[in-house]
C-alpha cells in the first residue's frame, strides 16, 4: 500500500511494516490468503490553519497477482 500524504498534513506514525519517505507512506504486509484482509493505521497531524475537507487516496498493488477472470466480481 502506498499513500502520498496531502500537503496539509504531517506524518506522525504508522502501523508496524510501514515506512515513510518524503511524505509517502509505504506498507508491505506480505502474502494474504484469498478473501483475507489487512488493517493498518496512519496517524497524521493536520495543519492548524487548514479549514475544510482534506482529500487522501491510497494505492494498493499486488506482486505476482493472478488475474481474476470472473467479471462479476
Amino acid at each position: 500500500m502506498t499513500d502520498v500524504l496531502p500537503a496539509q498534513v504531517s506524518f506522525v506514525s504508522a502501523s508496524a511494516g510501514c515506512t515513510t519517505t518524503a511524505g509517502t507512506v509505504t506498507c508491505n504486509f506480505g502474502t494474504l490468503a484469498p478473501s483475507a484482509t489487512q488493517t493498518f493505521t496512519i496517524v497524521v497531524h493536520i495543519d492548524s490553519t487548514r479549514t475544510g475537507p482534506i482529500a487522501n487516496t491510497a494505492t494498493v498493488t499486488a506482486a505476482n497477482a493472478t488475474e481474476d477472470t470472473n467479471t462479476g466480481n
